[in-house]
């Protein structure tokens, strides 16, 4: 799918996987995802083999999405509008 996309390798790195095995990934460069109205970039990372592209939770939260189990689609977590969520950092004084 990288090479189709047309995404350039810019780093490889040794990732722990969910089994918690270590695997060496190779990470692209940024991509803007887009879904109806709203768009966020993300770095994927490819894994080896050929096995189905997934879409993370970053992501996901970013566009304000979710999977619908019963229906088997993604749809706006808050209907048609996007809520964004506000980060605030505080700062020592």
């Amino acid at each position: 799918m990288r090479e189709q996309l047309g995404l350039r390798i810019e780093a490889s790195d040794i990732t722990i996987l969910a089994n918690n095995q270590a695997q060496t990934c190779h990470y692209t460069e940024p991509v803007t995802m887009h879904w109806k109205d709203r768009k966020a970039t993300c770095n994927p990372i490819v894994m080896p083999g050929n096995g189905d592209a997934l879409l993370g939770v970053i992501p996901l939260e970013s566009l304000d999405l979710m999977v619908d189990p019963v229906d088997q689609q993604v749809v706006g977590k808050h209907g048609d509008r996007a809520v964004k969520k506000a980060v605030s950092i505080r700062r020592k004084r």
